[in-house]
């Protein structure tokens, strides 16, 4: 467990420093993603994902069949095949190719890239152990920088070809419609057309079609065991999460931006999804991450403004801390303790797993 929070004083140092000289910053950033990268990449049978994807890799050497997967991802996996059969370079290069695309387009979207790579490291380390699905958002992201630029046909494409490697990332054409100006009508038709969709999968469609996607977009996930411990708890704390920092961000951030007010309308966004995925439809909470990921460009927004006194935005970070820090101790210590405790690696194969 220490490890973990070692990385975490690595990338909070980086981040700290890069206030105190901002000529460094992006030296500081480089520094925070390979850390990031070493800890993705060299894991080994660390992840909800690592065995699955393994029997993927496998099935590809053999020659079987896979049906589980993009074809996309599939083709990518086939040529990695033709360089090495080793499933740890797998590992090492697809790493690369994530980090690549997240830091050219955090770069372009945030105010503060070492806020940013902070932010998600706290919030999302789940994202960390995932493969195809964080290809995708990563993507997904790079997308959303054409879509500020306003060049429509980039991203669309970027959404489509994220889509060939997780089918999830379809649902960020939603964002399309989030650009313009949003009225209070349009909004109630929104929630109409997205219980209606709820009810169409939940009563209309086959079961088989229901296991077959359910399993398809959260393999590993065992809804007895989170809606099983503390189901108040489970669904208002994050609830609130996301509407004190909306609150938040709607007080500080500067509204004359349309990259925020479009970051903000995704955010926003993010509380039907939530819901639907607690009430409805719970492979709703593997399409949560698409926009929720916001929060991240959001925050350096919030606190690093250039327009205010930099010892403020000092005090700022340091008051917000807390706050990221506490939700990085409690989504290391949740319900997947046991799948990235201790951490394993490729230097260490044989290290036995045990909890402390």
């Amino acid at each position: 467990m220490y490890f973990y929070y070692i990385l975490t004083f690595v990338i909070l140092t980086n981040t700290l420093s890069s206030y105190i000289d901002r000529r460094f910053s992006n030296v500081f950033a480089f520094m925070s993603m390979f850390v990031m990268a070493f800890f993705s990449a060299l894991r080994w049978e660390r992840g909800t994902d690592w065995l699955p994807y393994l029997d993927i890799f496998e099935s590809v050497q053999k020659n079987i069949e896979v049906t589980s997967v993009e074809y996309g991802f599939l083709y990518y996996i086939k040529f990695l095949n033709f360089i090495t059969y080793e499933y740890s370079f797998y590992m090492v290069v697809t790493t690369v190719i994530i980090y690549v695309i997240f830091f050219v387009a955090l770069r372009k979207l945030s105010i503060d890239l070492n806020l940013s790579l902070f932010s998600l490291w706290c919030l999302h380390i789940s994202i960390f152990f995932w493969v195809r699905q964080t290809i995708a958002v990563a993507i997904v992201y790079l997308a959303l920088t054409y879509l500020i630029d306003r060049r429509p046909i980039k991203y669309f494409l970027c959404i489509i070809t994220a889509s060939l490697f997780h089918l999830s990332a379809l649902i960020f054409l939603l964002v399309w419609f989030l650009k313009d100006e949003i009225r209070a009508k349009n909004i109630f038709y929104l929630i109409l057309l997205l219980v209606g969709f709820l009810a169409f999968v939940q009563f209309f469609l086959s079961d088989a079609f229901y296991l077959k996607y359910l399993l398809y977009l959260e393999e590993g996930y065992d809804e007895s065991i989170v809606h099983g411990v503390d189901g108040g708890a489970a669904l208002f704390l994050p609830l609130a999460n996301r509407i004190a920092l909306i609150l938040l961000f709607w007080k500080i951030i500067d509204r004359n931006s349309f990259a925020n007010i479009l970051l903000m309308r995704i955010y926003i966004a993010s509380l039907p999804i939530y819901l639907a995925s607690e009430f409805a439809f719970s492979i709703f909470g593997r399409l949560l991450v698409y926009f929720d990921l916001a929060a991240i460009i959001l925050i350096p927004a919030a606190i690093s403004s250039r327009n205010r006194i930099r010892w403020r935005n000092v005090v700022y970070l340091l008051l917000f801390l807390p706050y990221l820090i506490s939700r990085y101790h409690r989504a290391i210590n949740g319900l997947y303790v046991d799948l990235f405790v201790p951490y394993k690696w490729i230097f260490d194969k044989s290290l036995p797993v045990i909890l402390y």
